[in-house]
Parts: structure tokens; C-alpha cells; sequence
């Protein structure tokens, strides 16, 4: 494919501009003059730059105010973190103008499970691995959700059965009501948290004791911390749903990594940006 690029516009503007407003993929009344397609690398600089055209993702400097669609989420990836709030059912979508420069390999880009909701879910067998005891571990996983995740869609479950909803050991996924991340601790202690998990973008979820204190992340930020020193002898680890098959996750898992005797994350920390590796203590990888 070859592209091209062109000046094709040039002018003297003094206006003084003061809102504060962005929006990205519409103009005027959005829901007239939205965009259909897609959308890469948003960068707004307070700054001129070269008309030469890019061949790589954009980076963010001292001049940039914004980079957005440059992620597998809808964050600012310039130094001002500004909020992005999702309108719709705008999605993040691996497509791409920037082409891998070598052939595709799981090691550097990775990949993930499809779950359509109605009766799929991974399960591993039975084995110590799983039994933390009183000890520390760590439960994480990138998630992404194709419907509105307010119908409780679970993402990890590790019980005394796949899916035996009457003995929960612990369990992460989206509370039924609400939306939030919710987690299940203890052998049943039901706790929402304050993130609500969101549709169509990948969210770093984990959860992690360390020295008797149990916390949930959400893209790296500490969303719950209760202290805890369950002894956590419950061994069927089932992936995609949580209780029962009335709730399944619609949508997308990968690098689901469960490590035991060690607390990976003990504060807020960025999330992963390469796939996840078998570090000492890995139970199970699946990426």
C-alpha cells in the first residue's frame, strides 16, 4: 500500500481558542456527524509538526497535550493522563496503520481466548498449585468485554468444583447489577469494588495478597484491600465465568496468570506491556 502525504491547507488564524472540550470521531452535533471506521494515534500538540508522513505510533513529548487510540485502551498516553470517556459502542480494535515490521509471534505479541457467553469457560485439573494456603499469590489477567458487563459475567473462579457456586474460594468478574468489578474472598465474602469495568476495551485486572492483606487492581490502580488470612485450600481454577454457567463471560481473556507464594504487584503499578512470562512460582500461564 502506499501512502502519501500532503499539505492541503494552509491560513492565519488568531482566534484565541478556550474550551476545554476534545472529541474525538465526531464533530458539531455527534450524533449527526459521527465517523463510521476507524481511528489511530489522536495526538494535539501546542506545537507545528513535520508534514512528513509517520511510519511509527506516535510518542508523547513536553508538547503534547494529547495522545489518545494509541493503546489497547482508551487512556491519554501523553504525561497529562486526561480522563477519555467512551460514548456508544466506540471499541478498541487491534487494526492498525502501522504494520508489524516481522512475522507474527506469540512471544512478542501474544494473543487470547474468545468466550461467547453461553457455555464456554477453561478449566484446569485439580492440583496443589492452586492451594495458597495462608500464603501470598497473585491472580491476573487482561479482560475484554463485548457486552455491557452489568448481567454478572464472571473471569476467574478457583473453588472446591468448577463452577460450585456453594463453595467459592475466590472469584473476580462484574457484579449483576452495577457493572463494578466485584470480587468474592474467603470461601464467599462478596465485595464490589469502586471501578466499573468497562465494554469493548482490555482492562489489567489482578488480584494479590501480600503478608495477610488482600487487594484487587484495576489497570494498575488499587480499586479494594481488606485484610485476609484465609487458608485457601480449594483447587479447580475454572476461567471465563464464576458460580455458575448463568455466568459466563462474553468476550476476551489473555495472559491469565496465576502465581503462588509470591505478591506480584504491592502497589499501584503500570500495567504489563508485553505478554506475561512464567516467573518463579507460575501455577498457570495461558496467554
Amino acid at each position: 500500500m502506499l501512502f502519501r502525504s500532503n499539505l492541503v491547507a494552509t491560513g492565519t488564524l488568531s482566534s484565541n481558542f478556550t474550551s476545554t472540550d476534545v472529541y474525538i470521531g465526531g464533530r458539531y452535533t455527534l450524533s449527526n456527524y459521527s465517523i463510521f471506521g476507524y481511528m489511530s494515534n489522536v495526538r494535539v500538540s501546542n506545537t507545528t509538526r513535520s508534514t512528513t508522513l509517520p511510519t511509527t505510533p506516535f510518542t508523547s513529548d513536553a508538547n503534547t497535550l494529547l495522545l489518545a487510540a494509541s493503546s489497547n485502551r482508551f487512556i491519554d498516553s501523553s504525561s497529562n493522563n486526561r480522563t477519555i470517556t467512551v460514548v456508544s459502542g466506540t471499541s478498541v480494535q487491534r487494526f492498525s496503520p502501522f504494520n508489524p515490521t516481522a512475522s507474527y509471534s506469540t512471544a512478542t505479541i501474544g494473543g487470547s481466548g474468545y468466550f461467547d457467553g453461553s457455555g464456554d469457560y477453561l478449566t484446569a485439573p485439580n492440583n496443589a498449585a492452586f492451594q495458597f494456603g495462608t500464603g501470598d499469590f497473585t491472580i491476573e489477567c487482561w479482560v475484554y468485554y463485548l457486552t455491557v458487563p452489568t448481567t454478572g459475567q464472571g473471569i476467574f473462579f478457583l473453588g472446591s468444583g468448577y463452577l460450585n457456586g456453594t463453595t467459592a474460594a475466590l472469584a473476580m468478574g462484574s457484579d449483576g447489577g452495577t457493572g463494578y468489578l466485584s470480587t468474592y474472598y474467603g470461601g464467599g465474602t462478596n465485595t464490589n469494588t469502586s471501578y466499573v469495568l468497562k465494554q469493548n476495551t482490555w482492562t489489567h485486572i489482578a488480584m494479590v495478597r501480600s503478608s495477610g492483606t488482600l487487594k484487587a487492581y484495576a489497570n494498575g490502580v488499587e480499586v479494594f484491600s481488606v485484610a485476609d488470612s484465609t487458608n485457601y485450600s480449594y483447587s479447580y481454577p475454572a476461567i471465563g465465568g464464576w458460580y455458575s454457567t448463568s455466568y459466563l463471560l462474553n468476550g476476551y481473556i489473555s495472559n491469565f496468570r496465576v502465581v503462588k507464594g509470591t505478591a506480584v504487584y504491592t502497589s499501584a503499578f503500570t500495567p504489563p506491556t508485553a505478554p506475561l512470562t512464567a516467573i518463579s512460582g507460575t501455577s498457570l500461564l495461558l496467554s
